[in-house]
């Protein structure tokens, strides 16, 4: 590849700025007109192309001491050309090309050959990976030379660089649980199917004389009564929390429940199944904590 470059004063006939040869690729690049008149002249760029057969014509203006750059390079083929002209002399093009005018190079790449194994012969180009690194070969008929001692044999490829430093430790995630949902204070675990099923089993509430209902503790509680019972007001209550109250009759039955003024039902507080062993359903949804209020419906002798 041959760099040339050149001046041409232009006149009113087109006059041949730069020309491809057969066998040869032409690249033209920094075309640059001058006008060195006090007058505005008119410019006529020719480009003509083998392939299509016909010239193309460019004109253009250029001012009274002006010049102008031609934005890009343009390639020619063989049979091509670049002329111009124009409307009076006073104008010169300089330009520069790239000329190749030598045979087609033929390409030639690497042939990837796998692990090195000392009883293979290597052709030149032949890639082999080593260790940790991969290696070219520099000659033919190469065999039994170890690449990673072998610098006239082999030319290194690329190589395993160094452990870089360790990184910083990722956050540790700890599983939460049915009981941290059911208290739905901690917002930095993460859940499992487990621990949603969990967090749905049935809690027993303590039997007492007044039960006491800790919402932080169950979606769904069980209680099964051995006497006649008040259920309290419940403490930690979240707006939203819903679920259900199993109350089940003990074996002697006929066992009442009261209501702590939190707990409203439609048409007022309810009375139980009172045989033996009979299991009556609260579904219950808190719809102010603060006071609280937590509305109520009943389904009796669900078992």
């Amino acid at each position: 590849m041959a760099t040339k470059s050149g001046a041409l004063a232009l006149t009113t006939s087109l006059a041949t700025v730069a020309q491809c040869g057969a066998g040869a690729e032409v690249v033209v690049f920094g075309l640059v007109f001058v006008n060195t008149t006090a007058a505005t002249r008119t410019i006529t760029l020719r480009v003509y192309q083998a392939a299509a057969g016909t010239p193309v014509d460019v004109p253009f203006t250029l001012g009274a001491g002006l010049d102008k750059t031609w934005g890009k390079p343009i390639a020619l083929q063989p049979g091509d050309y670049i002329s111009a002209k124009g409307d009076a002399t006073g104008v010169t093009v300089v330009f520069s090309l790239d000329e190749d005018t030598g045979s087609t190079p033929v390409a030639q790449g690497f042939t990837p050959r796998g692990v090195y194994a000392a009883g293979s012969t290597y052709a030149v180009n032949d890639v082999v990976t080593d260790g940790a690194a991969s290696y070219i070969s520099l000659v033919a008929a190469n065999q039994g030379n170890t690449p990673s001692s072998s610098p006239t044999k082999w030319m290194l490829l690329a190589a395993q660089g160094a452990q870089g430093p360790a990184g910083a430790n990722g956050t540790t995630l700890t599983k939460g649980t049915g009981a941290d949902i059911r208290a739905g204070a901690d917002d930095a675990k993460y859940l499992t199917s487990k621990s949603l099923y969990d967090a749905s089993l049935f809690v027993p509430l303590a039997d007492a004389a007044t039960i006491a209902v800790d919402m932080s503790n169950f979606l769904n509680a069980k209680v099964t009564l051995g006497g006649n019972r008040t259920l309290a007001n419940p403490t930690n209550v979240k707006e939203g929390q819903s679920g259900l109250i199993r109350i089940t009759q003990d074996a002697t039955g006929s066992r009442t429940l009261a209501f702590g003024s939190a707990w409203k039902f439609s048409g007022g507080a309810p009375s139980l199944t009172t045989t033996a062993g009979a299991v009556d359903l609260i579904a219950y949804v808190v719809v102010d904590a603060a006071t609280p209020v937590i509305n109520c419906t009943i389904s009796k002798a669900v078992a």
